[in-house]
């Protein structure tokens, strides 16, 4: 078989996941909407619901962004998407932190720890690098 077929396999599957995972996206939207109005909606704006916010909503426009990118490398292959790639990027990262810093509020809630809520940043750092 040809490399331009697996290639080609490839980016067709990773289309149908992309597509898989905004639809389980959007039914976690569904499922979870009523619990989202009755307990963060009208409460005051605090740094937790902010980051809350930012981790429900910004991947629906990185999403957005991804599909832009992958419809205008099929429809027109010889443009560049370099712009829209960068920001779907961006925008998936500020998703991850921001989910992330929800973990981290969860867990310093449940263990009353300022030493587990330093400890947990550098944790991640140190794996990171």
């Amino acid at each position: 078989m040809s490399t331009a077929l697996y290639i080609d396999a490839g980016i067709q599957a990773s289309k149908y996941c992309n597509v898989g995972t905004f639809a389980v996206l959007i039914f976690d939207y569904c499922i979870t909407l009523d619990a989202e109005s009755q307990w963060v909606w009208h409460r005051k704006w605090t740094l937790v619901r902010f980051v809350f916010t930012v981790s429900r909503y910004v991947p629906f426009f990185g999403i957005g962004l991804t599909f832009v990118a992958a419809l205008r490398t099929q429809y027109y292959p010889g443009e560049s998407c370099l712009g829209s790639g960068r920001a779907s990027t961006a925008l998936h990262i500020v998703s991850i932190l921001a989910a992330e810093g929800l973990l981290m509020t969860r867990i310093c809630a449940l263990w009353h720890s300022k030493r587990i809520l330093i400890s947990l940043p550098v944790f991640g750092a140190v794996f990171v690098w």
